[in-house]
């Protein structure tokens, strides 16, 4: 589920192990603060969707949360679902720890976290594991000194043994050049879904020539033709988003949060992994 708050990212994934679902999510803003508007009915609206189709008795529970960096349109939104008590002790939380940024929202949050009492897993390659992939960054040629978007962790998401979803956050091109190509190549070629980088903009869009694999200087050659690409983030809310070259390189394969196939505004996509299928709300 990938929820429209304006200009900022939300996701969802929603899947049952032995009968029992389990929620995690990736970032989650519910403030556009370029067009000063909060977006928390489409959430609620999503989250009220999800408890009927999978017939959930008890409350809503957010099992993990994965922040990709300490941008305001990534993360705006996790107090709300802590005071709404949907993440709480038993929340496992993906929070780099090593980058610290002078913003009284992010250190609140921060604090927020610690209250609770909740595991924190910084989101390093070396703490991956069969579902959470960290492709990116790698704790060993970490940079302290690079911009929030640059240190974003990106995360893949594998279930059976495939890898159906690539989350980047925001990395742009200095971030690319030092991923790890070796874990990155075989992942970024096979998955089923990509989030576009950085909200549609050509700098979260380019990849350095030097890439050792067949000389890859955008994201679109580093996928295969069956990649579906989602983009996050509202339209025009920055110069520069949407990207002419992006949505050109992707020629129309582009799934949007904020609007479906036929331009109307919506509240969430939602897609089925397993079916391969998607339809917006």
């Amino acid at each position: 589920y990938h929820i429209n708050v304006g200009h900022g990212n939300h996701s969802l994934i929603v899947f049952k192990v032995n009968n029992r679902v389990h929620i995690w999510m990736v970032d989650c803003s519910d403030y556009d603060f370029v067009s000063h508007r909060y977006y928390r009915a489409n959430i609620d609206n999503c989250l009220k969707y999800i408890k009927q189709k999978f017939q959930l008795v008890d409350p809503i529970h957010i099992d993990v949360v994965m922040l990709t960096h300490p941008h305001y349109d990534h993360y705006s939104g996790i107090n709300y679902y802590i005071y709404n008590k949907l993440i709480d002790k038993h929340t496992v939380a993906y929070v780099n720890l090593k980058y610290h940024i002078a913003s009284h929202n992010y250190n609140n949050l921060l604090s927020n976290l610690n209250k609770l009492g909740l595991q924190i897993v910084e989101p390093f390659s070396c703490n991956s594991n069969k579902n959470i992939r960290i492709l990116y960054p790698d704790i060993k040629t970490f940079n302290i000194r690079l911009s929030p978007n640059n240190i974003s962790s990106v995360y893949n998401i594998w279930f059976d043994n495939q890898s159906y979803f690539v989350f980047p956050g925001d990395l742009e091109q200095d971030g690319w050049k030092l991923m790890d190509v070796t874990k990155c190549y075989p992942y970024m070629t096979h998955t089923h879904y990509y989030a576009i980088s950085h909200h549609g903009s050509i700098n979260g869009h380019l990849r350095p020539s030097v890439c050792p694999y067949k000389k890859r200087n955008n994201i679109k050659d580093c996928l295969c033709q069956h990649t579906v690409p989602v983009l996050m983030g509202r339209d025009k809310a920055f110069s520069g988003i949407y990207s002419s070259q992006v949505l050109a390189d992707f020629n129309g394969r582009i799934l949007y949060s904020e609007k479906d196939a036929s331009n109307t505004p919506c509240s969430f996509l939602e897609i089925d992994l397993i079916a391969n299928k998607w339809k917006w709300y």
